[in-house]
């Protein structure tokens, strides 16, 4: 299937919220997918962030342009009911359409993708298909829709049905009255999804990125005898790995959101606030409004997710408020060196590398060539990031924490490490959820190799009657009295009759 034959998302702006872009699916005959409009402008769907609408505009646009190929082939078995049509969709996402002689009849030419990655598509086509389901929610924007379209929604809408649907497995878990279908590759859909553990930047090599990949870099017009892009770059990498934000959450930062913290001299107090809710520092506007009415612009997470200027934003947990602020939170520092070395940073960058006049309000500017003033971009923190990487000889690989995101999973892990509570845990990392960062106490291969190395040794020496908190670990209960020749803190029952003889040879069998 060429390029030309295959659904195509375009972002296009629309009326409300102003300023807002959504993606719109164009079918290959150039007709528009009036559904996919219909379900984004639906209530419940407005405010998605521009992530989650491309992700649903790819899943979307992917089962289109698999019924297309597949529908009333002859040289593929037939679609008697809507079931067999997800079902080969999700087999097509896991396996490829490629065929071990190279030959594909669909003419797609999928490679194989991730069950991570087939999961999330899922989920998406999973939320379309119930808003089809529902004829009461279907907006008739126009009578000449296609039959095709006209006949796809149908099929979708079958599949839908509670009993037979095919997706029924990825309902909410609290939603018992389902009847599940189960599919062969059901597992593999959910092995992973949820259960890995975030890979925090490694604390090995911390602090050479700061000193050896930002300092590293050299330039002409150094200013008091540093190179601005470095005071930049120090000062973003710093919120990051110090103040645990996520990349694109300091580039929403206003010049009147860094003040200095009246509770710590001479450290940094940095407010964060909605990028479109939010107050104005010592103005009682909302951004929104704000960006409007003085610079005629829209906050960067209303933008199209192909402008370079897009900015996303998570939803924060806006743990203060006042009347004149409205509601907000603030970072808090790892280290309150980082405070004070971020403010002298701060105090640099305003009095003489940042422009002093500029046709935005954002604290983060570009500094190169004939976009210097312009807004940070998402691409310039990847680019300074790559950058300090490579002065380390080192490229970027979130599998091994190599990413900017691992900053923030290096800030979590050291609260992890220190002892925290997860209340104020949760507050750092202004997670909306308690048990977001829940996450983060589960422990690395490394960590669990190491504790388990320590028991060896101690069995070796013949210390069995150890306490395991002196591996590090929190394991109170030892229910078949393994580690304990002492009577353990609780026995299962199926086990309370059996003796250690009998215990040990079970475990042997």
């Amino acid at each position: 299937m060429s390029a030309e034959s295959r659904t195509i998302a375009a972002w296009v702006p629309v009326m409300r919220p102003s300023g807002a872009f959504i993606p719109v699916l164009f079918l290959p005959g150039g007709d528009i997918c009036y559904e996919f409009y219909a379900f984004l402008r639906q209530p419940a769907m407005r405010g998605r962030s521009g992530t989650w609408q491309n992700t649903h505009a790819r899943a979307v646009g992917l089962l289109y342009d698999f019924y297309a190929a597949t529908r009333g082939s002859d040289r593929l078995p037939r679609l008697d009911h809507a079931n067999a049509l997800v079902s080969d969709f999700i087999e097509a996402l896991l396996y490829g359409t490629l065929q071990p002689d190279g030959s594909d009849p669909t003419g797609l030419h999928w490679d194989p993708i991730s069950p991570d990655r087939t999961c999330g598509l899922l989920q998406a086509v999973r939320r379309f298909c119930a808003f089809l389901e529902d004829e009461s929610s279907l907006v008739k924007l126009d009578p000449a829709v296609t039959n095709r379209v006209t006949s796809l929604r149908d099929d979708f809408a079958k599949a839908m049905r509670r009993r037979h649907s095919i997706l029924a497995h990825l309902k909410a878990a609290q939603d018992s009255t389902a009847n599940y279908t189960f599919m062969p590759f059901e597992r593999l859909l959910s092995q992973g999804r949820g259960n890995g553990r975030p890979i925090p930047f490694p604390k090995r090599v911390e602090a050479a990125f700061f000193a050896k990949g930002m300092l590293g870099r050299r330039q002409r017009n150094r200013i008091r005898g540093v190179c601005p892009h470095v005071v930049r770059d120090m000062l973003f990498f710093l919120l990051l790995a110090y103040g645990g934000l996520r990349k694109s959450e300091p580039l929403h930062l206003y010049l009147q959101d860094i003040v200095p913290d009246p509770d710590q001299p001479g450290s940094a107090l940095v407010f964060l606030y909605h990028p479109e809710s939010g107050f104005v520092h010592g103005e009682a506007v909302r951004r929104s409004e704000y960006l409007r009415t003085r610079y005629q612009l829209v906050p960067r997470n209303r933008l199209a997710l192909a402008d370079p200027l897009f900015s996303g934003w998570k939803s924060m947990l806006l743990s203060e408020e006042t009347r004149l602020t409205g509601p907000r939170t603030r970072v808090y520092w790892r280290n309150p060196q980082a405070g004070r070395l971020f403010w002298e940073l701060h105090r640099i960058y305003i009095q003489a590398i940042r422009p002093k006049h500029t046709k935005h309000p954002y604290y983060f500017v570009s500094l190169s060539g004939q976009v210097v003033g312009r807004p940070m971009t998402i691409d310039s923190v990847d680019d300074a990031f790559r950058r300090a990487l490579a002065r380390m000889d080192l490229v970027p690989d979130a599998s091994i924490g190599l990413s900017p995101h691992c900053l923030r999973h290096l800030y979590a892990q050291e609260l992890v490490d220190a002892g925290l509570s997860p209340p104020f845990i949760q507050i750092c990392l202004h997670h909306t959820s308690l048990a977001s960062q829940a996450v983060y106490t589960r422990p690395l291969p490394s960590r669990v190799a190491e504790v388990l190395s320590r028991a060896a040794e101690k069995i070796d020496r013949g210390e069995l009657n150890f306490d395991a908190a002196s591996l590090g670990i929190t394991w109170k209960s030892d229910p078949l009295g393994i580690f304990s020749t002492t009577a353990p803190e609780f026995r299962s029952p199926e086990l309370s009759s059996l003796g250690p003889s009998a215990v040990a040879e079970d475990l042997h069998e």
